[in-house]
């Protein structure tokens, strides 16, 4: 039997866990993950299910090359709701709006009866002054209504959490009994840590809302020839959220989150790989992962605030040689399978124990 620190390559599983295992493992642990934590926002009234689909697909992309940019916008999400929140406290008949409420606001969720089978989706700024004005009668509402129109899919989640569960088991297990670990079980990692922040942050975020609910103008309101805001059809992810999160979390967040993330790619700075060299690149990719994105956010933010603006000829190569980076990372937990000590292919003996897809 090889022992834990002899190379092997492509394993078959019979014996143990094997490449096809593994893979198998990490993919549908990436892609449960993904799938569960992302809260799309409500689609606009003309989309098709195709594009309904066709941009959840987009959503998974991102959840899976950019997972730190979804796990900070939910957290820009759960920030913003509770500053409206608390500027505004909205209320009905004496019972004050739910943060599901607040996000249900921020997301689309509420379209406006400018006439007779005539709706427009006001912007949720432009919505929240109406509201605050009394143009717009406070809605019948309830947290059960917005229960009833979320299609939240307890048993795909369900899944996802045995599953993630399982994941996280088997890594514990790996480390307590010094079994040597894939880069590629690194980079599952930090999309569960991503995932799971975005899912925590979007947890009072009602899911896969298909149509608004519809608000009426006020009695006095209602004149033909009043001029209503523009319809923005749907609202994006960032839609004017960036000012209503205030400085502290915009800088302080975008730290921790690029920090954390680039944290699971350095643990692997003493694995072992094919060759020498491609440890080396792995460690400056490790690091430039973390530092690059520091430096480019902090003259995005920091230089208007002395009257000078972020110079284009340094950000545009910056982004660019950044994602050269995360790339060579995304093709190097692939191509560094070729060549893996074989304590990979040893499974802890309590994790096999876990049910799991993988």
């Amino acid at each position: 039997m090889n022992s834990t620190d002899d190379k092997v390559g492509w394993t078959a599983e019979p014996n143990g866990r094997g490449t096809m295992g593994l893979l198998w493992s990490c993919f549908a642990t990436i892609f449960l993950c993904v799938w569960s934590a992302f809260h799309p926002n409500v689609p606009a009234d003309d989309d098709t299910p195709w594009t309904i689909f066709a941009r959840r697909c987009r959503y998974m992309v991102v959840g899976i090359f950019a997972p730190e940019l979804v796990a900070w916008t939910a957290g820009l999400d759960m920030i913003v709701v509770a500053n409206i929140k608390k500027k505004y406290s909205f209320s009905k008949n004496g019972t004050f709006w739910t943060s599901k409420m607040y996000f249900l606001l921020l997301m689309g969720g509420f379209a406006l009866e400018t006439g007779p089978g005539q709706l427009t989706r006001p912007a949720p700024k432009e919505l929240i002054r109406l509201l605050d004005e009394g143009v717009i009668e406070m809605p019948e509402l309830e947290d059960s209504d917005i229960d009833d129109r979320s299609k939240a899919d307890w048993f795909t989640k369900s899944i996802a959490v045995l599953q993630i569960v399982w994941f996280l088991a088997q890594l514990l297990g790996r480390a307590i009994q010094r079994l040597p670990t894939t880069t590629l079980e690194l980079f599952t990692a930090s999309i569960v840590f991503c995932g799971s922040c975005a899912y925590a942050f979007w947890w009072k975020k009602p899911f896969d809302i298909k149509k608004p609910v519809v608000l009426r103008p006020a009695s006095q309101h209602r004149s033909a020839s009043r001029e209503w805001p523009r319809d923005v059809r749907s609202v994006g992810f960032l839609y004017d959220k960036l000012e209503d999160a205030g400085d502290a979390y915009y800088v302080s967040s975008g730290i921790a989150i690029i920090l954390l993330f680039a944290a699971f790619h350095i643990v692997g700075w003493n694995f072992q790989f094919p060759s020498h060299s491609e440890k080396i690149l792995w460690r400056v990719a490790s690091a430039v992962c973390g530092g690059l994105p520091l430096i480019l956010f902090s003259l995005l933010y920091f230089l208007p605030h002395i009257g000078m603006i972020a110079p284009p000829s340094v950000m545009i190569p910056g982004l660019a040689f950044y994602v050269i980076v995360r790339l060579y990372l995304l093709v190097e937990i692939f191509i560094g399978l070729r060549s893996v000590p074989a304590g990979v292919y040893e499974t802890p003996q309590w994790s096999q124990y876990f049910p799991a897809f993988g």
